[in-house]
């Protein structure tokens, strides 16, 4: 909630208190237990543009392949080339961006997203090809990834990325 509900540099001071402190009371027990919270508040960060927050968080967590699909989503280059920066990766689980829901197919079906799919979504030519440079297709037999990616191309009406997901995954 820190980070959706204060100014960036509020927001990132708080959080960066609450590093020293566990770090201090040499706890530091705190981020490895707490990924997943972090992980939150990393994608709320980055969908909010709120820079300073993202790169402090990213210093404390493993967990950065659902932010990266969010600053794709968000359009910031900057968020984009620091998440490439920390380490994250197009290849990371499917996930329901608007709940961090690792992707499901149920009765209660999440829209699954990927950062190869938001690029898609995006329609931005260059930041696809990125995302394939990358290895993003060698992922695409992964869970919610083709689910993914197709959703997003038929969204857009990308003929052409449709046909190109069906002839390399014929199977699907």
């Amino acid at each position: 909630d820190i980070a959706r509900c204060l100014e960036t540099t509020f927001a990132t001071q708080i959080t960066k208190q609450l590093f020293e402190y566990c770090q201090a009371e040499y706890c530091m027990c705190c981020p490895a237990e707490c990924q997943a919270v972090i992980e939150i508040a990393l994608c709320d960060a980055t969908r909010l543009g709120k820079v300073e927050l993202v790169e402090l968080l990213l210093r404390h967590t493993t967990m950065k392949d659902a932010a990266l699909s969010t600053a794709i989503k968000s359009g910031s280059r900057k968020l984009i080339d620091l998440l490439f920066q920390y380490g994250a990766s197009v290849g990371g689980p499917a996930r329901d961006l608007d709940t961090g829901a690792h992707y499901e197919y149920t009765l209660n079906y999440c829209s699954p997203s990927t950062p190869l799919a938001e690029a898609i979504r995006q329609q931005d030519r260059d930041l696809i090809q990125e995302c394939e440079n990358l290895g993003a297709l060698s992922h695409i037999n992964k869970k919610g990834h083709f689910e993914a990616v197709i959703v997003a191309a038929a969204e857009v009406g990308d003929c052409y990325y449709m046909q190109k997901l069906f002839e390399r995954v014929p199977e699907k």
